[in-house]
């Protein structure tokens, strides 16, 4: 059998691994109810209004709703139950989506290693790429964009290596393409290729002798791309744009490097500023010294692409950005790292024992990560259970009607309620004085496990960005006038009789605060 046959049923035993292990963990294992903020169902609502009302219920991009729409159509057409359908096409996709990872991974280690025939350490590498921390369960179920972003970001940047080692206009419109499908997949993702663009931005300048030039154009380049990413979020989703602003613009007065600068040494938040600021550099220089020592041996492209995952890892750490958005970059992390660590092990690395034990330990980290993963799913099945058939009690008690009746909750609930309780839902920032006289009954539906004390709320007001991102993820402040209609372990659900006289609203009735 060649080499390359080899590598091809490697290759593909290690993608259907990947999946295997995911319908068992995300299909067969799990309930109906899977907690009550996990975004799971927030995908089902918006693939359901998708399929019953044409358009999304909520603003967001929008391809990975109409790819879980279709599917559902398909699978209705066959005879399958309506909700049965959506549950089953987004399951099926997020088992198949992070389980290709490998597949861009292994087309990059193929052309570093000088061998057609891989070895064990960077099949270790390619076996880890398809169960990176995070995207076997958390990412499917919690950030089911991210897990199709995370995708089609390997798949940018085994292209980019690609074009760099060869460039073609079909390479470029591939790039185009899968560009494209981000835009329209996630923000967070098209950020992320953002500073991906970035990265190899300045590892162009630095290793390109006409830096002048590429200075120019790429910049121009990059501009570019931040006015096309602007217009595209502004274009689907205006929430979403002002809230990247948002961030954009007050990231450097809350980020780490500004709280090492504006907070004493005794504040709880300086000793992880300094962390966050001093470790990730320290890394960089350590990555740099190590590309200085051995960029003579490599190729142009080699060179290039090497520097450019330091940076982009570099950038998603930045200590300039806001800690809450570094949260969510790192959730790209994975990628840099495993190009930096295929490097090591093929341009860096001499000593065969700490190729080991670096390959080894990386895998190691995704299989413990994996067992952590699938334990703590078993440690909550049966309380969800217990709260799935409270739920079900819930609907046949109280008959919600899907017209006249809206609940509120906080963020996730609200979609709990949608999907199991057949009734509109909605976050209390998101409330308006008309709605009291839209609907017969306005409801609470408060979950037992996020119970948080009245002075919390004080002086918090929808008038402020921040404040407004922490009610709508925290319960909502019963008035004194709510009327209490079931209680169970798991859950509360109470009736408001008409508009709380102490809520405020604006002047065009939209909700801003608990206190006047």
């Amino acid at each position: 059998m060649h080499d390359s046959q080899k590598n091809q049923k490697l290759l593909w035993g290690i993608v259907l691994s990947g999946v295997a292990v995911r319908v068992v963990l995300l299909w067969l294992l799990r309930g109906e109810f899977v907690g009550w903020f996990n975004h799971t169902y927030y995908y089902y609502v918006q693939t359901g209004g998708l399929l019953k009302q044409g358009v999304l219920p909520f603003p967001d991009m929008p391809l990975l709703f109409y790819l879980y729409a279709l599917t559902a159509k398909g699978m209705a057409f066959l005879g399958a139950d309506t909700s049965a359908a959506i549950v089953g096409s987004s399951r099926f996709w997020m088992c198949l989506f992070p389980s290709l990872i490998p597949i861009p991974v292994f087309a990059v280690l193929q052309s570093l290693d000088p061998w057609n025939t891989l070895r064990r350490r960077k099949w270790m590498l390619v076996a880890a790429s398809g169960l990176l921390p995070l995207t076997v369960m958390h990412l499917p179920e919690m950030l089911q964009k991210n897990a199709l972003g995370l995708l089609l970001l390997a798949v940018l940047m085994a292209l980019t290596y690609k074009a760099l080692q060869s460039f073609t206009w079909q390479k470029a419109v591939a790039i185009i393409v899968v560009v494209a499908l981000i835009l329209f997949t996630h923000l967070g993702t098209a950020v992320a290729a953002l500073l991906y663009a970035l990265a190899v931005w300045i590892a162009l300048v630095l290793v390109h002798p006409r830096k002048a030039q590429l200075l120019w154009w790429g910049g121009k380049l990059v501009l570019a791309a931040l006015l096309v990413a602007l217009l595209v979020t502004f274009s689907m989703d205006v929430g979403r744009g002002e809230r990247m602003l948002h961030y954009a613009f007050t990231s450097f007065r809350t980020s780490w490097l500004a709280t090492l600068f504006t907070k004493p040494i005794g504040h709880p938040d300086w000793f992880p500023a300094l962390v966050g600021t001093i470790f990730p550099a320290a890394i960089l220089w350590w990555l740099l010294r190590a590309y200085h020592r051995k960029h003579e041996l490599l190729e142009t492209w080699d060179r290039v692409f090497w520097l450019s995952a330091i940076f982009f890892a570099y950038l998603l750490v930045f200590p300039l950005w806001d800690p809450a958005v570094t949260v969510r970059f790192i959730l790209f992390l994975s990628l840099p790292l495993l190009w930096i660590v295929g490097y090591l092990l093929l341009r860096y690395l001499s000593k065969r024992w700490i190729k080991n034990l670096l390959a080894g330990s990386l895998a190691s980290l995704c299989l413990l990560m994996l067992i952590g993963e699938a334990i703590s799913s078993q440690l909550n099945r049966q309380r969800n259970r217990a709260t799935y058939e409270e739920l079900l009690a819930l609907k046949e008690e109280i008959r919600f009607s899907a017209d006249d009746d809206l609940i509120l909750s906080q963020n996730g609930a609200e979609h709990i309620a949608n999907w199991f309780l057949g009734t509109k839902a909605s976050l209390i920032t998101s409330l308006t004085q008309e709605d009291f006289q839209t609907y017969r009954n306005v409801y609470v539906l408060t979950p037992t496990e996020t119970r948080v004390e009245e002075w919390q709320y004080t002086g918090k007001s929808t008038a402020d960005e921040e404040d407004r991102y922490w009610l709508m993820r925290h319960p909502v402040l019963l008035p004194a006038d709510a009327e209490e209609l079931v209680s169970t372990p798991y859950l509360l659900l109470h009736q408001l009789p008409e508009s709380p006289a102490n809520w405020v609203f604006d002047q065009k009735g939209a909700w801003l605060s608990y206190e006047k």
